[in-house]
């Protein structure tokens, strides 16, 4: 994606300035000793309005650190604030997850409604499972002749471990990561010569046998997910948008519903402002019934002009279920918010697997999840999507083992007077005047009076 459909797309702003509030993630329990009267006041942030961005621009300042609520543009001035946010990314192409399975699969039991255990037996299917692994393990498939299996419940056993060890003199030191992953198993365990095998239910549906028969003989109804991506404005003409925000925004936040005192009266002006309103032009996409995406689509971002704001919303059975805010960039796309029906599906974790991999088949390169903040549990979880990276600096670094380690070393030092300063990175404006330089950008400067935005956690 580049910016070559917008080639005059203006850049303006209107600086906001430094700015102190209330810390959403620490309530000031991190402020800085003795450095405020009003401890309550310890986030510090640069903020500007911007009714008008290039989203190649605003990639370069995401780049820098910066992050948006609706045309609000902010930075954290990490030398100051209780708490320091660092913009997270995860680079598609290689991402592994490892809870990546587990997700898919609860998406896959909700939505293909499971079938009594007794009705389907997999001991001659789990035989040659375990058998074709063991030959890879170099057994000899002579010995291999008279695997057992028993079952109970979920879970088959079967002992051929210590057959091999007492009969066949063959001590195999298995693991089960000698075992090769395999859809229909959830678990696979060897505890004392026994190897314990438990298969997700929805499964019996899937590839052991043929699927449309077996849903047939059951009279199971699977569910249908469709994904539809709408441009902001037209999302928010959808009441059972704003409805499930509310719901979500109670729910996670404890903020009021207005649904729950006039339904018929309801004000999603703040709604607007955070989620909607944006500086990329959305009004220009004339979609009314948005795009229905299929993820074998990969021409998509030559069909449509996706630069922008965009509300990616999750169906099933044509019910909606959560709602992506998503910004696409060149080679990138950015979560700015997402929210959900209180669901039996780990909904938030769904959507950064299926937006990763949007993002492999549209050959975009980078997924900004928001900011890391080492000391806050309810942002720190963006670091367990598998290897990430973060802005440190002027650079990236990795978030291994390693890289949280040094973020924890700086975080339990952040007000010691003494330490070590990295090369000195401009702030606020003097920032954004150097990524526009950097990039040939011309950035239009408004001076005057700037009412900032509402903006949320993300």
């Amino acid at each position: 994606m580049s910016d070559h459909a917008h080639p005059h797309h203006p850049n303006i702003v209107t600086p906001y300035g430094e700015s102190s509030s209330k810390c959403g993630y620490c309530n000031g329990a991190r402020a800085a000793p003795n450095s405020s009267p009003d401890s309550a006041k310890s986030s510090r942030t640069y903020g500007l309005l911007a009714p008008s961005l290039s989203p190649t621009l605003y990639k370069y300042l995401l780049d820098s650190g910066f992050r948006r609520s609706g045309t609000y543009i902010y930075l954290p001035n990490n030398k100051e604030t209780c708490c320091p946010q660092h913009c997270i990314r995860l680079g598609c192409e290689d991402w592994e997850w490892k809870g990546e399975r587990k997700v898919l699969n609860k998406v896959g039991r909700f939505c293909n409604p499971p079938l009594e255990s007794s009705e389907v037996d997999y001991r001659e299917e789990l035989i040659a499972y375990v058998r074709e692994n063991l030959l890879r393990l170099n057994v000899d498939e002579r010995m291999l002749r008279d695997i057992g299996i028993k079952k109970k419940g979920d879970v088959y056993t079967t002992s051929i471990l210590n057959t091999l060890k007492y009969k066949h003199k063959v001590s195999l030191e298995a693991s089960e990561d000698d075992f090769e992953n395999k859809d229909e198993v959830e678990s696979l365990e060897i505890v004392k010569g026994f190897i314990n095998i438990t298969l997700f239910r929805r499964f019996s549906v899937s590839s052991f046998l043929p699927s449309t028969t077996k849903n047939a003989a059951v009279g199971v109804k699977s569910k249908k997910i469709s994904y539809k991506l709408l441009p902001s404005h037209l999302s928010l003409h959808d009441p059972s948008v704003h409805r499930l925000y509310c719901e979500y925004q109670q729910k996670v936040h404890n903020d009021p519903n207005p649904y729950d005192d006039d339904p018929h009266n309801v004000d999603n002006s703040g709604f607007k402002r955070f989620l909607v309103d944006n500086p990329f032009s959305d009004e220009e996409k004339d979609l009314e019934n948005g795009i229905v995406l299929e993820f074998d689509d990969e021409n998509i971002l030559e069909s449509f002009d996706l630069l922008g704001c965009w509300h990616l919303h999750y169906l099933i059975d044509e019910e909606l279920v959560m709602v992506s805010v998503l910004d696409f960039l060149p080679d990138a796309l950015s979560s700015v918010y997402c929210f959900y029906a209180t669901h039996s599906i780990p909904l938030g974790r769904w959507s950064v697997i299926k937006e990763v991999e949007f993002c492999r088949r549209w050959r975009i390169e980078w997924y900004y999840l928001g900011y890391y903040i080492e000391s806050c549990p309810k942002m720190k979880y963006k670091g367990d999507y598998g290897v990430s990276w973060i802005r440190r600096g002027r650079g990236w670094m990795k978030l291994d083992a390693e890289g949280r380690r040094v973020m924890k070393e700086e975080e339990e030092s952040l007000w010691e007077e003494e330490k070590e300063e990295e090369e000195e990175e401009k702030f606020g404006p003097a920032r954004i005047s150097e990524v526009a330089n950097e990039i040939g950008i011309v950035l239009q400067v408004r001076e005057g009076e700037a009412a900032r935005s509402e903006s949320d956690e993300d």
